[in-house]
């Protein structure tokens, strides 16, 4: 039953869409893969604290993902942190 309306609630909402909604879809996409090719492989590999920091600030961008926490410039509050499967921080 939930996925039925996950599914009709989805249907709806696409269906409403304009030409102009899917035309500004498509540009951010377009440029969240230019982000990508001009990170040279460092958006998905090799993320760390100022790569996170320079994606909020330049271009509003959330970054999700992992690093060592022997890197340059991890918060201590971040390294102290003891996580769990699962769990985040920001």
């Amino acid at each position: 039953m939930l996925a039925e309306n996950v599914k009709a609630k989805a249907a709806e909402i696409l269906n409403s869409l304009t030409e102009h909604d899917l035309q500004k879809c498509c540009e951010h996409w377009q440029h969240r893969m230019q982000l990508c090719v001009n990170s040279e492989e460092n958006y998905f590999f090799h993320n760390s604290p100022e790569l996170a920091r320079q994606l909020k600030i330049q271009h509003s961008t959330d970054c999700v993902g992992t690093f060592n926490l022997n890197r340059k410039n991890v918060p201590k509050e971040v390294k102290d942190k003891k996580l769990k499967k699962v769990e985040i921080i920001a």
